[in-house]
């Protein structure tokens, strides 16, 4: 009996350890995004993610965040080409995802970035068509 309960101790202190070496390098991942997000190097963030999507789901704005990220590498990558349509497509993203009360990590650059594209949106579909 007395082997039991020392085997039991033994087997609960290292899951407990586990645990925590676990939840120690899912906040490495996340604030690695969040760093990556700061810099403005979108497509790290989103490989930061990407790589780790199971791990962040510990972390409740990872996914707005993300979607945030996305969004901007996606603009800047097209927002400059000469065809309307890849300007267009600059505002295809999953921004709309977030909810208008989201008051995470970066809400206000959020709101921020979903007025100006909504702004600029406006003057791109005004232009004439490019082939």
């Amino acid at each position: 009996m007395k082997k039991i309960n020392i085997i039991l101790s033994l087997l609960l202190v290292a899951g407990l350890t586990l645990g925590g070496c676990s939840q120690k390098a899912n906040s490495e991942n996340y604030d690695a995004m969040i760093a990556n997000v700061e810099a403005g190097n979108w497509s790290d963030a989103m490989k930061d993610y990407n790589f780790n999507k199971e791990e962040m789901t510990s972390f409740e704005d990872a996914q707005a965040i993300y979607y945030y990220a996305q969004a901007n590498n996606q603009y800047s990558m097209l927002i400059n080409s000469d065809s309307k349509q890849n300007k267009l497509d600059a505002f295809s993203n999953d921004l709309d995802l977030i909810a208008e009360d989201y008051s995470g990590k970066f809400a206000e650059e959020i709101k921020e970035f979903k007025e100006k594209l909504a702004t600029e949106l406006k003057d791109v579909e005004a232009m004439p068509a490019t082939e």
